[in-house]
């Protein structure tokens, strides 16, 4: 979904539904998505674009599956700042909770960190 288009729906089912919650929208923008005024629209437009990347990168941040990322070592990185990286008391309970991804994580991160390839892995 681009940017423009959760705008205008955004819009248009907001149009829709305020009399349902007997609320009046102002005469200005209380029109068809092409009549609002161009400020308006650009200003929706922005909003939906910021919810966008903000959604996109809590994406992001919450997976731990290897689809989610452009390449192996993106993936690997994600895992070692996941399980690895964390210091004290959250990283004890990763630990305790996900043991065998600590001997995955730190596997990956000596044969794979940073581009260096070790031999025998």
């Amino acid at each position: 979904m681009d940017a423009e288009f959760m705008a205008k729906l955004f819009h248009d089912t907001y149009e829709k539904l305020a009399p349902e919650f007997n609320y009046e929208t102002r005469k200005a923008s209380a029109k068809p998505w092409f009549d609002v005024p161009e400020n308006n629209r650009k200003l929706m437009i922005a909003v939906a674009e910021k919810i966008l990347s903000v959604q996109k990168r809590q994406t992001e941040d919450n997976c731990l599956t290897i689809d989610c990322y452009k390449n192996f070592e993106d993936a690997t990185n994600k895992l070692y700042q996941v399980l690895i990286k964390p210091k004290g008391l959250r990283q004890r309970l990763l630990q305790w909770l996900y043991p065998e991804l600590v001997d995955v994580a730190n596997t990956l991160r000596e044969c794979y960190w940073k581009g260096k390839k070790n031999e025998g892995c």
